[in-house]
């Protein structure tokens, strides 16, 4: 915790819960006089450290833990099963949400397929994570109630703002969004079932300011290495010898990446041609083929081809664009947009790989009669 509230079994939920939002911050001088005893065990090496304040500067909001696994999945688990103080689904409503998710489909980069409803138990952290990005908004309108609803839009916009610096300017605006999401979360779920990670929340903001976007806090990469490692191993017998020479091999063996990330190079020809630009890629499909340009504006991609050494990238402009949705904040302020994908400009139009903000998402709405279009995130400049 990085503020002075105390948590309280409550006889409702039987769990600990973390009422209120107004609590004193726990400080870096306190702890070290030992002040809060409740939160020290015994000494630690990291107050050895100089110029270390060990309440701001160590995080509580990992992505993967306190979001994904954490608030997202409660949201998620919640109406599914009746749980958490939540209203539960009826089981037509699930199979109906489910057959919804799987029809996504989202760009090439993100390489998990949603699944149903009935395999929640067992979803990864980042179906969680794709889930609430680029879905949630849409799946929960028709399914909770326009308060409930209401409230989750706190929760969704304000981790959208702060999982990328092209959103700084928004992530006090974001605070603010999650301090009343918290607040509310007792009159719409009851008190009993506010949780450690939601709590968290409220704190959020300042570890993303302290230490950058959420993708940045985010134990994902030593999750993926773990996973690697526990691949190397052929037996149970002595792990830790068998990584180091594991490792060791493929230090022997490895082999220079020739692309890196940033470089930019065309695949194919004529109307099969690949863009690849900034480690994502752009074709002409629905699923691949949108980009977010620098005047804002949805392209369709149509071509790209070598001129004079300098890339020139074709595309149409998609015509009325309109806001998504208008609260908590318009979704012109996350560059989420909407429309129909045959509506497209007469004109073709070029444009320099500068000119490419983003990569877009290209979602159908569940009557296929609009398209919603929502940045990848880690594509967003």
């Amino acid at each position: 915790m990085k503020c002075t509230v105390v948590g309280r079994r409550h006889p409702i939920s039987r769990t600990v819960t973390f009422p209120g939002t107004e609590h004193p911050p726990l400080t870096d001088a306190d702890f070290r006089q030992g002040i809060y005893v409740q939160h020290k065990v015994g000494h630690s090496p990291l107050l050895d450290l100089k110029h270390f304040n060990i309440v701001r500067q160590v995080f509580v909001g990992d992505k993967l833990h306190a979001l994904d696994r954490g608030v997202t999945r409660r949201n998620l688990l919640g109406p599914v099963y009746g749980k958490w103080g939540a209203i539960k689904w009826p089981v037509e409503t699930c199979s109906h949400i489910s057959a919804q998710i799987k029809n996504i489909t989202l760009p090439r980069e993100i390489h998990r397929k949603f699944r149903g409803l009935d395999e929640l138990l067992h979803w990864k952290g980042t179906e969680f994570s794709s889930f609430l990005l680029y879905a949630s908004f849409l799946v929960m309108k028709k399914n909770l109630p326009i308060r409930t609803y209401e409230h989750f839009m706190l929760y969704f916009v304000a981790v959208t703002m702060l999982s990328s610096n092209v959103y700084k300017d928004t992530w006090d605006q974001a605070s603010e969004m999650l301090k009343k999401y918290v607040e509310m979360y007792d009159t719409i779920y009851g008190e009993g079932y506010i949780s450690s990670n939601v709590h968290n929340l409220l704190h959020l903001t300042d570890e993303v300011k302290e230490f950058g976007p959420l993708n940045v806090m985010s134990a994902y990469p030593f999750e993926n290495a773990l996973n690697h490692i526990k691949r190397m191993l052929r037996h149970g017998h002595k792990c830790l010898e068998q990584t180091i020479n594991r490792l060791s091999e493929f230090e022997s063996f490895a082999v220079p990446i020739t692309k890196p990330n940033n470089e930019i190079f065309l695949k194919g020809a004529e109307e099969n041609i690949t863009l690849h630009i900034r480690g994502f890629s752009l074709n002409r499909t629905l699923r691949d083929g949108w980009f977010l340009s620098a005047e804002k504006e949805i392209i369709h991609f149509v071509f790209a081809e070598m001129v004079d050494s300098n890339l020139r990238i074709v595309g149409r402009k998609l015509l009325n664009p309109s806001a998504q949705f208008n609260s908590p904040c318009s979704s012109y302020t996350l560059y989420i947009f909407k429309g129909k994908e045959t509506d497209l400009s007469q004109t073709f139009y070029e444009f320099k790989p500068s000119d490419v903000k983003a990569k877009m998402a290209a979602i159908r709405t569940e009557d296929q009669e609009e398209t919603v279009f929502v940045p990848l995130l880690h594509t967003l400049i």
